[in-house]
């Protein structure tokens, strides 16, 4: 793996989940059958939109866990608003629904994102917990949403996979924990990627070098993960779709991946392998946690993300972006057309990704530096500071060192409660 920018640290991560009343794996643990019949391509057959190491993507984590029928993650179970920003309408409001996902996927086009990765709770049990049967439901729609647009001659994202790793840490139907360090751990993680991709055909999954992307959310949901995981699970991948995997890995994730990002851009712009860039945060919904704002300033946090970027030399600077979410309305991190904030960012967007895109360097910066931004970029002009988002009761810091080809980066991360709670309650 090579490190184009030489940083940082991540932001604490907002994480509830684990685990001490979860169960083992069993050692003899066989994942059930994939939901999907897509897997190696058809001799040249690629996607859609191949990508290639130093081409400026961007990509956007994709929340489809929304039903207007059942009111899922509309309305919390006592029946109040359960988002903190709202979709300028609710009618059709659904994973189930191709329509909705196209008018998604058509405002991420124009806005000039590359790649959706849909947040996938997918986890490879015989039976699929019922808060989360949108993950494998959810993706068919999407396909058939893009053979629309694709026919209607419509430039569509393609899409890559978002692993909310919430699923290792007892948010399953079976409640295990598992421990990514055996080869039934291995097994369970690498059916999660198969499940999904299996869902996808060759021509609208997201790829760089030809590899499929995979974001990899936190690792600590774990029991326990090695430096033995991802090679393992790449040989399972090849066998099943002809090619390796490019693993965008949380940075404290052991072994080696093709990139590194960190989630909390959305708190604030972070700079490793990937630049992360987010809108603002407010998770004022979500029952039970302590009250966390980054203010958005009429697009001005949103707009000094970018900039700082964009600011950066092109031969050096990330060449693939994570927007930091396309529609988490709980944590009110969206930036696709809302009702508080009509289309602002859908144009900031287009605006900012025409000239990534185009390889341009802007001057200067035009957003007074007045946010605290954890980065150690070579020309950044605030320096490192350490932040403790993290609410109260989420757990400890932890601070772990990375050594990457004699790069030594500190890494803070937020240490998971351990409490399981209801698996088929709701989690944001």
């Amino acid at each position: 793996m090579s490190r184009t920018i030489q940083c940082c640290f991540a932001i604490p991560l907002l994480v509830f989940a684990s685990s001490t009343l979860a169960a083992d794996l069993p050692r003899d643990y066989q994942p059930s059958p994939a939901p999907g019949t897509f897997f190696a391509p058809e001799p040249g057959e690629t996607s859609l939109q191949p990508f290639r190491t130093g081409d400026p993507v961007v990509a956007t984590s994709y929340f489809y866990w929304y039903d207007i029928d059942s009111k899922a993650h509309i309305l919390n179970h006592d029946g109040s608003d359960a988002l903190t920003t709202h979709p300028v309408s609710t009618a059709g409001m659904s994973w189930k629904n191709p329509r909705w996902h196209e008018k998604q996927f058509r405002q991420m086009a124009e806005a000039g994102i590359d790649i959706a990765i849909p947040v996938y709770w997918g986890a490879p049990t015989a039976r699929q917990s019922d808060a989360f049967r949108f993950s494998d439901e959810g993706i068919p729609p999407m396909i058939e949403a893009l053979e629309t647009m694709t026919s209607n001659g419509e430039k569509t994202p393609v899409l890559g996979l978002f692993y909310d790793t919430s699923t290792l840490g007892g948010h399953n139907a079976g409640r295990y924990q598992i421990d990514l360090t055996t080869d039934a751990g291995k097994r369970w993680f690498y059916a999660t990627i198969r499940n999904f991709f299996s869902l996808v055909p060759p021509k609208y999954r997201a790829t760089i070098d030809g590899k499929p992307l995979v974001f990899l959310y936190a690792s600590a949901f774990a029991k326990n993960v090695d430096d033995t995981l991802f090679p393992a699970v790449r040989e399972m991948f090849r066998k099943d779709f002809g090619s390796d995997l490019y693993i965008v890995k949380a940075a404290e994730w052991p072994g080696d991946a093709d990139s590194v990002y960190q989630w909390g851009a959305a708190l604030n712009f972070i700079v490793l392998d990937v630049a992360a860039i987010g809108a603002g945060y407010d998770h004022s919904a979500v029952p039970g946690r302590t009250p966390l704002v980054r203010t958005r300033d009429n697009g001005d946090f949103y707009t000094l993300g970018w900039e700082r970027l964009l600011k950066m030399d092109t031969k050096t600077r990330p060449f693939l972006v994570h927007l930091e979410t396309w529609n988490e309305f709980h944590e009110g991190t969206d930036i696709g057309k809302s009702k508080e904030y009509g289309t602002l960012y859908l144009e900031l967007t287009k605006k900012f990704t025409t000239l990534f895109h185009a390889k341009e360097r802007i001057r200067a910066i035009s957003i007074a530096p007045k946010y605290p931004v954890p980065s150690a970029t070579p020309d950044a002009e605030l320096g490192v500071t350490a932040v403790n988002f993290a609410p109260p009761g989420d757990g400890p810091i932890k601070v772990t060192e990375v050594d990457d080809n004699g790069v030594k980066t500190k890494v803070w991360t937020t240490i998971p409660k351990q409490n399981v709670g209801n698996p088929n309650e709701r989690f944001f």
